[in-house]
């Protein structure tokens, strides 16, 4: 389990880490289960999970160089995926400093 830094606790982050048994590793071979995403050159594993839409109150955006274009991109897919109740009023942008 990752944890992250104290200086991010404003986004009050959920992370959920399922290892599951090799029961389960198996059936995630099986039915091709586990995906994969590229993030920064490492290769990330992942599994799908379904949520109701109305559940998500609000999103914080990670620090980045556009914060305007983020944010932009971001209402327009979840327009077009129907999270209606999203808008700009719930929608932030993180206020921990960019560093590289």
């Amino acid at each position: 389990i990752r944890f992250k830094h104290v200086a991010f606790k404003e986004e009050r982050e959920v992370r959920i880490v399922y290892r599951g048994d090799s029961e389960f590793k198996e059936r995630i071979k099986e039915k091709d289960l586990l995906k994969f995403r590229e993030m920064n050159g490492i290769m990330v594993p992942y599994l799908e999970v379904t949520f109701e839409k109305e559940s998500v109150e609000g999103i914080l955006i990670s620090p980045t160089q556009k914060d305007e274009l983020a944010q932009e991109g971001l209402l327009r897919l979840l327009e077009y995926k129907g999270y209606v109740q999203l808008n700009r009023e719930n929608i932030m942008m993180s206020q921990i400093p960019l560093r590289y």
